[in-house]
């Protein structure tokens, strides 16, 4: 697990760091950085984060994480915070899920190539990295429906790589 989190630690940090916020402030800053970057919003450099701030409802923007807070420009804000978005998101896929009632985590296993992000060794990753094929991307996509609530296809099981067993799914 600490292999898994020690790659991750760049997407888990902006993940983190997103969720000191609540969901209706995330949207709300989202939104800020839409209208900010189609030009609609007309403020001055140094209110910015003035006018971010009036949209918390818990926090004051310097109360932020340093990763956040510490952001000097209004265009650097707006990066960032697509990056953080979307790393969220992808944390929220990709993290470890545990299980406490049979003591064991579970993850999907995922390498990390889009655009912009960190060159990384793949000798590093927590598991050996499978060669892509239809069976694995299948298998793939049903774990990802099954997290939302459906499933593609109608049966499918798969082992887990820990050793602990298996698990076997049917919509």
């Amino acid at each position: 697990m600490k292999r898994v989190l020690d790659y991750w630690a760049h997407v888990k940090q902006d993940a983190d760091a997103l969720c000191v916020l609540t969901p209706s402030e995330r949207e709300a800053v989202s939104d800020y950085v839409r209208k900010s970057s189609a030009g609609g919003v007309a403020v001055s450099i140094a209110d910015w984060r003035h006018e971010i701030s009036t949209l918390f409802e818990t926090i004051m923007f310097q109360d932020l994480p340093p990763v956040i807070s510490s952001i000097t420009t209004l265009p650097d804000f707006c990066l960032i915070w697509a990056r953080m978005q979307e790393n969220l998101s992808l944390w929220e896929v990709i993290r470890p899920r545990v299980d406490k009632k049979n003591k064991c985590a579970y993850m999907v296993k995922y390498f990390e190539d889009r655009d912009g992000s960190p060159a990384l060794d793949v000798s590093v990753l927590p598991y050996q990295v499978e060669p892509p094929s239809e069976s694995v991307d299948s298998k793939l996509v049903n774990v990802l429906r099954l997290q939302h609530g459906f499933l593609l296809f109608s049966t499918f099981s798969f082992l887990d790589q820990s050793g602990l067993g298996g698990a076997s799914f049917t919509s």
